[in-house]
């Protein structure tokens, strides 16, 4: 690492510097690589498309129809320097109308393809385009009633065949006749205007010249090895400088070939990889991602000796690749390398931060993962890891004729990235303010934060995504949310700083797209709950200044840019809107199709959406496709009660598998018209709890705890429990306390705090046994179902039940075991406390104790969080206790039964921290 002097005003801080460029490979234009292509590899394939006919070309082809397409437009009026759009699906043709742009001595402006009329038409204005080229369907998609294309005196050319007055490709070709192209000059002068992505606001067009590019081309070279007869794959978005040049500009360097496609998912990409034969593949991090979830997914389904086997051959491949260099993945992981790609030696990450975790994994499998870093301010990469040299999360080294350097580091090294070299920019079209804005002298500062770690760049954020808390702490979203991510149970996240009241310091916040097709196939009905025990178990791993302190769910995926960043802006917009506007009953008769339009407007689908309109709290108008959760507000209790009043006003009974699935309100529509017979209720009746635990009946209860005392009163049971009370007494020292509150006999409910795995173990231990004999509890199917776990469940009357899928079985199993005189051990809480104080109370065990009149008496554990935390794996020794209270006798429901289940939830919340519970802050 060398040390630059820097002048006043420039940065100041540690450097690195790449390797000198041949000052003689940026002469020129940039036109030179494909005439020198076509000279010296004429007959080589250079372009195909796998869905478009006609379109593949070889090097020679190439540029003798971007020269004649070049004559075209200049016999049309283009004037060397005047700027021409293009706008066009991924495909050959594509490239060539980019180079013939460039050999008329015009600037070519690459656009969105996915961008409105409006926002093409404003940038066309921006850069004062003389014309466009348009693919036939962006031409229909857009419509030539637009301003973009009926502007006087712009040019206007189909890269398909004619439409209407719009010339089509073959006849800009007609014309050229023998127009001479001009002598291009290159160096400074532009070659392309690129508009960046708008990741913090309005998109600006980022100045890109001939020599800029041909020393981005040169730089790349000398870092990474293409061999001729290699295959890449162009499926990214051709506006974008990345896949210009990776899969462009650098194949016509490399004399590669080039297969263009379009990829609908992710099964579609990987067909293409193994079909074509690709060597290199360029892409954002999100592809890299979803490969790596995709094996791991696999190797976790699979059976226990054949999971742990490959995840050993994973380690033990992370290891030969660190200290011998040798990578045995493609041998031990065969069969994954043949469904990725059998001639797939690379690949490249570029665009945005590629998670270390999904780099590590894949790099485990055998695959070799290098990162690029760079910005189209930078034409392109600016650093690249060398495949024989990656280290975990690195960007790499600076390419030739790249300097780096880290603007006045912290303490950990962390300043902003400066750039300096033919490469950069000379700033943004018609923007001269925030241009100067981005310039130090000869640098460039690129809004990235990093550090130098011997001779590679670390990349930690954004300058201006970095949130300070009201500790002081600067905390970088990135690095919380490539944790958080790794959930199976998010799609998708995204970390942004929340104001507390008027404080100028911000508290974080996350908007989390769930993984919805993995919550349903785990028959997961409310996403809120699970989600939030995912954050907080992963939070457990980070320090506590990096953990979310507050979530929202989002339906639909967050807004991104081409290359997948985040617009951080558009989501915090987003965040804010959530909070907003009142409640919306209307159903929305625009936004679903005829099919949904008949689901919503059928009998029964009038009736359900007066009954969401009744149960929930709707933000937005109705649709089929509306969230009972998101959209109509409903937790998991009010779920319950809505479809409790679907059966009432159907005169129909769901089967829970049934309810389970049902996550929309077309869902619901559906499976009442399933299952509903001939007869309906005149009028809308809300079911009530009283009608559910009124009907609860023996037949709810599993046949073991049907007749008898409970399992739990054998001598099996009695005997462990024996052994746990010998065990617990010197480890945990515990304290039991007010064992004279319990009622001399069932039925009653037990409701203590849950902090720790010990809390059923010592209730078990430690109940008398003339209360300990009529013991029963629920338990999460999940935890109690299978092999051993099942008969241990049984024989300590624990039943299975699933209340994030339905909430109504585990109450009718609850209900019937206490009408059968029997006394039921629950946790309100739902769940183990993760920070020791007690959380927020679930209706359920209050619902039962009013609707049955019975007694529900309060413990209170203290102690247990430090001694087993759920994230210990292993408990440690601590003194703990269990104070039992008075019973709290419910007040009758009466008109207002819901006001009842609330007083006695609060009343027993109190009674836990009177008894030595830790109340949580705020709660």
């Amino acid at each position: 690492m060398a040390r630059a002097a820097p002048s006043a005003g420039e940065p100041r801080g540690p450097t690195l510097t790449g390797p000198p460029l041949r000052e003689s490979a940026l002469a020129g234009p940039l036109t030179r690589v494909f005439e020198e292509a076509a000279r010296e590899s004429p007959d080589g394939v250079f372009l195909r498309s796998r869905d478009l006919e006609g379109e593949d070309r070889t090097f020679a082809g190439f540029l003798e129809e971007a020269e004649r397409a070049a004559r075209g437009l200049i016999a049309a009026g283009l004037l060397p320097g005047e700027r021409l759009g293009l706008l066009s699906e991924n495909r050959p043709r594509w490239c060539v109308a980019y180079a013939a742009v460039l050999l008329a001595g015009g600037v070519v402006v690459p656009l969105d393809a996915e961008l409105s009329a409006p926002a093409l038409s404003q940038m066309l204005d921006d850069c004062q385009a003389r014309g466009l080229f348009v693919s036939a369907e962006l031409l229909e998609r857009v419509g030539r009633d637009r301003p973009l294309f009926c502007e006087e005196g712009r040019l206007l050319f189909c890269l398909d065949g004619p439409s209407g007055a719009v010339p089509g490709w073959s006849e800009l070709g007609s014309e050229a006749g023998t127009t001479p192209l001009p002598q291009i000059e290159g160096g400074d002068r532009p070659a392309a205007i690129i508009y960046t992505s708008g990741t913090t606001g309005a998109p600006k067009g980022v100045i890109l010249t001939h020599r800029n590019l041909l020393a981005e081309i040169e730089g790349t070279r000398g870092a990474l090895r293409v061999e001729p007869d290699e295959v890449a794959l162009m499926f990214l978005p051709l506006n974008h400088v990345l896949a210009q040049l990776g899969s462009f500009l650098l194949a016509a360097a490399y004399r590669a070939e080039v297969v263009h496609a379009r990829i609908g998912s992710g099964e579609e990409l990987l067909k293409s990889v193994r079909e074509e034969g690709v060597a290199i593949l360029l892409a954002v991090p999100l592809l890299f991602h979803l490969i790596r979830d995709r094996i791991v997914e696999r190797i976790s389904a699979a059976s226990p000796p054949r999971r742990w086997l490959a995840r050993a051959a994973m380690l033990a491949n992370g290891a030969l690749r660190r200290t011998l260099k040798w990578n045995a993945g493609p041998l031990l992981f065969r069969e994954v390398h043949q469904r990725v790609g059998p001639r797939l030696r690379l690949f490249v990450s570029g665009g945005a931060r590629l998670d270390p975790t999904a780099q590590r994994d894949l790099m485990r499998l055998g695959f070799t993962v290098a990162q690029a870093w760079g910005l189209t301010e930078s034409s392109g990469g600016s650093t690249f890891t060398p495949p024989e040299a990656i280290e975990i999360g690195s960007v790499g080294r600076p390419l030739a004729g790249v300097e780096i350097r880290i603007d006045r580091p912290d303490a950990g090294g962390v300043g902003e990235v400066c750039l300096r070299g033919p490469a950069l920019s000379p700033g943004y079209h018609g923007r001269e303010r925030e241009t100067a804005a981005t310039r130090r002298g000869e640098w460039f500062l690129t809004g990235d934060l990093g550090r130098l770690s011997g001779s590679e760049l670390f990349i930690t954020g954004r300058s201006k995504d970095v949130i300070v808390l009201p500790s002081g702490k600067n905390v970088h979203p990135e690095e919380v949310e490539g944790h958080l991510a790794s959930s199976h149970l998010i799609r998708e996240i995204c970390v942004i700083g929340r104001r507390s009241g008027s404080e100028e310091a911000e508290e974080l916040h996350a908007v989390v797209v769930p993984d919805w097709d993995r919550l349903r196939e785990l028959g997961i009905a409310s996403a809120h709950p699970e989600i939030h025990d995912e954050l907080q178990r992963l939070a457990q791993d980070l320090p506590p200044w990096l953990r979310v302190g507050s979530f929202q769910l989002s339906r639909d995926p967050l807004p991104r840019t081409a290359t997948r960043k985040l617009k951080r802006f558009e989501v915090r917009a987003l965040a804010e809107r959530g909070d907003e506007g009142d409640a919306l009953d209307e159903v929305d008769p625009t936004r679903h199709d005829p099919r949904e339009a008949a689901l919503l407007e059928s009998p029964e689908g009038r009736r359900v959406v007066d009954l969401a309109r009744r149960y929930g709290r709707p933000r937005r108008p109705l649709r089929a496709g509306s969230s009972l959760e998101l959209d109509l507000g409903l937790d998991s209790l009010a779920r319950a009660e809505l479809l409790l009043a679907a059966e009432s006003d159907f005169d129909l009974r769901l089967e829970s598998a049934e309810m389970s699935a049902i996550q929309t309100l077309g869902d619901l529509i559906e499976a009442v018209r399933a299952r509903a017979g001939a007869s309906r209720k005149a009028t809308v009746e809300a079911s009530t709890w009283s009608e559910v635990i009124a009907a609860a009946g023996p037949s709810d209860l599993p046949p073991w705890l049907r007749e008898g005392p409970t399992p739990l009163a054998g001598l099996p049971a009695r005997a462990i429990l024996a052994l746990a009370r010998a065990l617990s007494r010197p480890l945990f020292r515990p304290r039991v306390r007010g064992l004279e509150h319990l009622p001399p006999t069932g039925p009653y409910l037990i409701c203590p705090n849950h902090l720790s795995y010990l809390d059923g173990v010592l209730l078990g231990a430690f109940l008398p046994p003339r209360a300990r004999g009529r013991l029963f509890g629920l338990g999460a199917t999940i935890h109690v179902q299978g092999g051993l776990r099942s008969r241990l469940a049984r024989l300590f009357a624990i039943v299975p039940t699933d209340t994030a899928r339905n909430l109504l079985p585990s109450m009718r199993v609850a209900a019937a075991g206490l009408k059968r005189g029997l006394i039921l051990g629950v946790f309100p809480e739902g769940r183990r406390s993760f920070d020791g104080a007690v959380g927020e109370l679930r209706r359920g065990p209050a619902i039962l104790a009013t609707e049955l009149a019975l007694p529900l008496v309060p413990c209170a554990f203290a102690g247990t969080f430090e001694a087993w935390p759920r994230t210990r794996r292993w408990p440690r020794p601590a003194r703990t206790s269990m104070t039992f209270g008075a019973p709290l006798e419910p007040e009758p429901a009466g008109g207002d039964p819901n006001g009842a289940y609330e007083r006695l939830n609060e009343r027993l919340r109190q009674r836990w921290i009177e008894l030595g519970a830790l109340e949580r802050a705020g709660g």
